[in-house]
């Protein structure tokens, strides 16, 4: 069987994967077997078509261009929450491509704005090193004054909370923030629970939230892998949005207008 078979398994909606098995589990009983694998056949099919897998996660990204030189706000500095650390077969520590995208951006901005870079990301698992210190290292970083890591948050309220102490002598500036396009809802969310203001600017992973238009060609239309990425993308973001709701980091008017439609920027 092809690897890209195997990989096509693995990448499927878990919740549609559930529901087959409890199908398959409710043998017995003919029209419950029935329905609940039906439901699970037709949502993985769904699921399965790029524009379903747009539309499900519209309400996390900030449609349309982005504000990435943030020109008419006084900027104090560009944060990169990390996305994410691996290591090789010899035990090196490499950032994720998430990461790294993001640390690119953000390299690019902070020396355009002429402002400093802070690189937020803690150690996340046992025996790991710090996610911030990692990329740093990995792109040279390390010793730049004008960089500054911050190596303990493990999450993206520590990641607000740190910031806030960090610039407190800016309270009046703004922060402008580089992150996924999945990540923008709850980061700018967090940060406008914790009182900072930020201008968010997203990686080029998703070019369509760029352009504004959901749907771009007939591909679309088409089953394929990448659907499975964008829905996937959508239940780990809302599952972590919930979360947060039910510990108390997020209220739900926090949420509200906190990724910015085009014109708003």
């Amino acid at each position: 069987m092809s690897p890209y078979v195997l990989a096509s398994f693995f990448l499927m909606p878990l919740p549609t994967v559930i529901l087959c098995l409890l199908g398959l589990a409710a043998w017995r009983w003919s029209r419950l077997r029935r329905g609940l694998i039906g439901a699970g056949l037709a949502l993985l099919v769904a699921a399965s078509v790029p524009v379903v897998g747009k539309v499900f996660v519209r309400p996390l990204v900030p449609f349309g261009p982005g504000p990435d030189d943030a020109g008419q706000a006084r900027v104090a500095a560009v944060l990169v929450p990390t996305g994410g650390i691996f290591h090789d077969d010899v035990a090196t520590w490499w950032a994720s491509d998430a990461t790294v995208y993001r640390l690119a951006r953000a390299d690019a901005l902070r020396r355009r704005l002429d402002v400093p870079l802070v690189i937020s990301g803690g150690v996340v698992e046992p025996g790991a090193p710090a996610e911030a210190q990692v990329i740093a290292k990995q792109y040279g970083l390390a010793a730049d004054p004008n960089v500054i890591l911050d190596t303990t948050a493990r999450t993206t309220a520590e990641t607000a909370a740190n910031l806030k102490a960090l610039l407190k002598d800016k309270a009046g500036d703004t922060v402008l923030v580089m992150t996924s396009p999945w990540h923008c809802l709850r980061t700018a969310a967090v940060m406008q629970r914790a009182g900072i203001t930020v201008t968010m600017a997203v990686t080029g992973d998703w070019p369509w939230v760029a352009t504004g238009e959901i749907f771009e060609t007939g591909m679309d239309l088409v089953p394929s892998i990448l659907g499975y990425h964008y829905v996937n993308k959508g239940i780990s973001e809302y599952a972590a949005i919930a979360w947060y709701l039910i510990k108390g980091r997020l209220r739900f008017s926090d949420l509200v207008g906190a990724c910015p439609a085009p014109g708003r920027a």
